[in-house]
């Protein structure tokens, strides 16, 4: 889990990247998230637009208009924020699913585009959102800012195969702070390891990691509409659980047993064996987004499934307070007895 010592040495090589790095000066990069398709409703489409610094941290491109296109096919124009973020969301209709998604912009005289991939999901599929850092990667900052490829970063043990096991039965979509200039680089590292292919989420720039759970927040708000399936979030720390629970989502968190979280109506699991034993023994409810949802809108996640655990699964349910759940309602049983 990250500390807030973690975040700190983050933003201080953050700054060690601008002096040390300089990258092709004034070159043009435009990037685009995956396009997820869900019968009967609008596709999300998100394109970032920037300039190389000599710093290189790229300068964000304001008011510039990003098109997006299916095949030939021009679906809609946005124009860019002061994050150089474009974002639209759009009915594909009939168009072909085979075809690639493209986004394009011009400036001056310039054009670039990139061409993203069609996830083709299914309309009664439950969406989970699964964060990145001290998640699934135990990640090594400076590897990720200094490499080219960044080999330093490790997996999380268990992640790889408990995604891969849940990507038969949900669809995954990686959400991470990380800023947007990471963003060939963190799916280079997704696919060099082995995880499920699923769209990838990310912050616009390195200042929103100051308030992460409200980057998280945006991040998965705008998204929510369009993408009703988006139920469960699987992060780290407690901006994460907080950012899930703002937007009604299922909030499953990777944390010590030992580790007291000021979080509410989380679920903390130890480590991924544990995450995909609780997914095994709540299928029934997990699975069905109608089901779910019912329960995140009484707010009665109790009512799920803790399975029968050895030792080093230890799953809990943080209250309010931070204590477990479960050692509040041992209390009260012993309350009773006396």
């Amino acid at each position: 889990m990250i500390a807030q010592s973690g975040l700190v040495r983050f933003l201080i090589v953050s700054v060690c990247a601008c002096i040390a790095v300089v990258s092709g000066c004034g070159e043009l990069q435009l990037t685009m998230e995956d396009v997820a398709y869900v019968p009967g409703e609008k596709s999300i489409f998100v394109g970032q637009l920037e300039r190389d610094s000599p710093f290189g941290i790229p300068d964000a491109m304001e008011n510039e208009s990003i098109s997006f296109w299916v095949g030939d096919d021009l679906i809609g124009v946005a124009k860019t924020d002061d994050e150089g973020r474009a974002r639209l969301a759009a009915d594909l209709g009939k168009r072909s699913l085979q075809d690639k998604v493209k986004a394009r912009a011009w400036v001056g005289l310039r054009r670039v585009e990139v061409v993203r991939p069609i996830q083709s999901w299914d309309a009664n599929t439950v969406i989970i959102a699964v964060d990145v850092d001290h998640t699934i990667a135990e990640t090594d900052y400076e590897g990720v800012l200094l490499d080219d490829v960044d080999t330093k970063t490790t997996t999380i043990p268990g992640s790889v195969e408990a995604l891969n096991a849940l990507s038969r039965k949900f669809h995954v979509m990686y959400v991470t702070a990380r800023p947007n200039f990471l963003y060939d680089e963190t799916r280079q590292w997704l696919k060099m390891h082995g995880y499920p292919q699923a769209p990838l989420v990310m912050g616009p720039n390195a200042s929103a990691l100051v308030d992460q759970a409200e980057l998280k927040e945006d991040l998965l708000k705008w998204r929510r509409e369009p993408l009703p399936n988006l139920l469960i979030g699987i992060g780290d720390k407690a901006s994460d659980a907080e950012a899930y629970h703002a937007v009604g989502m299922l909030s499953i968190l990777l944390a010590p047993a030992e580790e007291e979280l000021e979080a509410e109506n989380v679920f903390v699991m130890p480590n991924w064996a544990a995450i995909q034993a609780f997914f095994d023994v709540n299928g029934e409810s997990l699975t069905k987004p109608d089901r779910l949802a019912d329960i995140l809108e009484r707010d009665a996640i109790t009512e799920l499934d803790i399975p029968d655990q050895p030792e080093h699964l230890q799953i809990r349910i943080a209250s309010e307070n931070g204590d477990d759940a479960d050692d509040d309602e041992k209390d009260n049983d012993e309350k009773d007895d006396d």
